[in-house]
């Protein structure tokens, strides 16, 4: 599943929510600046798909929270930390933190902070393919939303991603048709809110692929690549890739897949994410033995680079 990259928004929650404090706390203004400044540098870091860097600001973040006693603090840095466990594949820690967070929110009565991190909780088990409970979990988190009278679109987008998934298409294109028209309506800037709606693109995408409506597929996942590229999300730009050539595939245009597995690949290779590497590498070689020429030219010149980079010979580090 392509990461989920609606964040950017949720900065200025943080802020708000950590300065907000509690009523009567003593805090540390040194201590508390500290960690929000930790949270903006793992935030820059995880919009860019650097989630091992990310990770230890999150972790420092939450070290000052945790030091200040500053609960609001503790939970958004609980909430982080449990979406960069889910983006490298620990979901039983990112379940964890999640309903840490979760406990603290409802602690606190901050029912938008409840909504957020049920939310993510949710994702995470969809990546574990724990449907039926994913499901719950969004229930939940909708009625305290109804509470609120706001409805965060990356929970309308795990919606549409979980009923993708549950093959209710025509449900999922509703609920993602609905949540990009709200981005769209909410700020007309695409670009100011490139990570909501490259996400929303990318699971609409999705959708159409499972759908085998490849040519409208194709158009979304170009549509996600194009904000990605412009964000410079490096995880993003090579899940937007790898997805093209998946598509092409389907659509007999094996130059075009070609052309979007190397760089797809080059790209995972680069971050050291060796299970999507080792992914499409393999659509790659499938591509490559049906064909021939170029494309098994291709193949050898990527296969050069890749293993350049997997022995750590890179000159400049995308996350360093």
């Amino acid at each position: 599943m392509k990461c989920f990259r609606i964040f950017g928004i949720i900065w200025l929650c943080i802020f708000l929510a950590a300065c907000a404090g509690q009523k009567g706390q003593k805090k540390s203004p040194e201590t508390f600046l500290a960690g929000i400044k930790q949270l903006k540098k793992g935030t820059a870091w995880y919009q860019k798909g650097c989630y091992q860097r990310a990770l230890k600001d999150f972790l420092i973040a939450h070290e000052h929270f945790t030091a200040a006693d500053n609960q609001n603090g503790v939970a958004m840095s609980l909430n982080s930390l449990g979406n960069v466990y889910r983006h490298i594949g620990d979901l039983d820690s990112a379940i964890l933190f999640f309903k840490e967070s979760v406990r603290i929110y409802i602690r606190l009565d901050d029912q938008i902070g409840q909504v957020r991190a049920l939310s993510n909780q949710a994702a995470a088990l969809i990546d574990g393919h724990k449907y039926q409970e994913a499901a719950v979990i969004l229930n939940k988190a909708f009625v305290i939303a109804a509470h609120t009278q706001v409805t965060p679109v990356i929970l309308l987008s795990n919606q549409g991603i979980l009923l993708t998934k549950q093959k209710k298409y025509e449900k999922a294109d509703k609920i993602l048709q609905t949540a990009l028209a709200k981005v769209i309506s909410d700020n007309s800037d695409e670009i100011e809110n490139s990570g909501q709606v490259a996400t929303l693109y990318f699971a609409l995408g999705n959708l159409n692929l499972a759908r085998k409506n490849y040519q409208a597929a194709l158009g979304f996942f170009q549509k996600a690549l194009t904000l990605d590229q412009a964000a410079e999300f490096f995880l993003g730009i090579a899940s937007d890739l790898a997805a093209l050539g998946t598509t092409s595939v389907a659509l007999s245009k094996p130059e075009s897949a070609m052309d979007f597995l190397t760089r797809s690949a080059k790209i995972y290779a680069l971050l050291g994410n060796q299970e999507k590497l080792s992914q499409v590498m393999a659509e790659f070689e499938k591509l490559a033995a049906n064909s021939k020429g170029d494309i098994k030219i291709n193949l050898d010149i990527t296969r050069h680079f890749v293993k350049q980079w997997q022995t750590g010979k890179i000159i400049t580090e995308p996350c360093r």
